[in-house]
């Protein structure tokens, strides 16, 4: 801030600059404590780029986390004469099965809509994320998504904006009307790396609103049922001849 020609100002700046160099190192050294088991890799290079990506995938959710909280304060009504019909756990597997069993890149999931935990999640999720099914248990739906598209799937699943699953299956025309209207596309990782990064995955996403009964609280809690079918790409899908893709 200061034009002094003197050699103090350069020893003082160095000063500075040692003194956040030093600060830096004892943060980033206090993140790797905080860095998950299954995170960590030898060589400190390798354990301070890993420490310092979660940590801005960390930032990254609660910003988006964030964006939902404002979102639902806006929108928290739900509109009245909505007909919202509720379902047990075993119901849901049965009626999701008409879904899922014709497609193996379907898998349907119901997460609640107050705490963000997935609540049912089908079978053959698992696989289509290429992961293992105990992932999913007490897990945030959101946590498997990009973090580019949270925002996204919040403001599509917003109670307000919710067909409701049982007035959609009503009648073949209603459901193709609802799915058309309400369908989005979100990224899904279930956890496994390639070369040290998450995998994403594309999916569309078409989502519901119906009541689950829990057993642990007296009164059923609404909860999004989405139906997820994985994109291909039409260049990789082999019924496209290759003159043709």
């Amino acid at each position: 801030e200061q034009d002094n020609p003197s050699t103090s100002g350069c020893s003082s700046e160095e000063s500075a600059k040692a003194k956040t160099q030093k600060e830096l190192l004892r943060t980033l050294k206090e993140l790797k404590r905080h860095l998950p088991a299954d995170k960590r890799n030898k060589g400190n290079k390798s354990s301070s780029l890993n420490t310092l990506k979660y940590a801005l995938r960390c930032v990254r959710q609660v910003e988006a986390n964030e964006e939902y909280y404002q979102l639902l304060m806006t929108n928290s009504s739900q509109p009245s004469g909505l007909d919202v019909s509720s379902y047990t756990i075993k119901e849901i597997d049965s009626i999701t099965s008409e879904y899922t069993l014709k497609n193996n890149d379907n898998f349907a999931v119901a997460i609640s809509l107050i705490t963000g935990k997935i609540v049912y999640i089908s079978d053959q999720a698992a696989s289509i994320l290429n992961c293992k099914r105990g992932v999913f248990k007490d897990a945030r739906f959101v946590e498997f998504l990009t973090p580019q598209d949270v925002s996204v799937f919040y403001s599509f699943t917003t109670r307000y904006r919710l067909p409701s699953w049982s007035m959609c299956t009503g009648a073949e025309s209603s459901r193709s009307d609802c799915m058309q209207e309400k369908s989005f596309f979100c990224r899904i990782s279930g956890g496994k790396k390639c070369e040290g990064d998450l995998q994403y995955y594309p999916f569309r996403m078409t989502p519901y609103l119906m009541k689950v009964q829990d057993k642990v609280h007296s009164e059923d809690q609404f909860c999004c049922l989405l139906l997820a079918e994985k994109v291909h790409s039409g260049y990789e899908a082999p019924r496209i001849p290759s003159d043709k893709r």
